[in-house]
C-alpha cells in the first residue's frame, strides 16, 4: 500500500511537472511566433513543437490510464487477495 502511494504520488508529480512545461512551452511559442512573419521554418517548427507537445500528452493519458488500471484492479480484489497483498507489502 505504501509503495502504491509512493508510486501514485510520483505520478502525480510528474503530471504537474509536464503540465508545467506544457504551459510555459505554449506561452513562448506564442510569445516568440508573435513577431515573426510566416514562413516555412516557422511552420515547421511550430508543427514539430505540436508533435512532441501532442506526444508528451498522451504520455501523460497513458500513465493516468495506467493508474486507473491499478486501482480498478485493487479495488475489484475480494478480501483474501487484498489481505495477501497486504503482506506481501508489509514484509518487503
Amino acid at each position: 500500500m505504501k509503495k502504491m502511494l509512493i508510486a501514485i504520488f510520483i505520478i502525480a508529480i510528474i503530471n504537474l511537472c509536464v503540465t508545467l512545461y506544457l504551459s510555459i512551452s505554449r506561452f513562448s511559442v506564442e510569445v516568440n511566433s508573435y513577431n515573426k512573419s510566416d514562413t516555412a521554418i516557422n511552420h515547421v517548427r511550430i508543427d514539430s513543437i505540436q508533435l512532441v507537445i501532442t506526444e508528451r500528452e498522451s504520455i501523460v493519458y497513458k500513465l493516468k490510464e495506467h493508474e486507473k488500471d491499478i486501482e480498478d484492479k485493487v479495488i475489484s480484489l475480494n478480501d483474501s487477495a487484498t489481505l495477501e497483498l497486504f503482506k506481501k507489502l508489509v514484509s518487503e
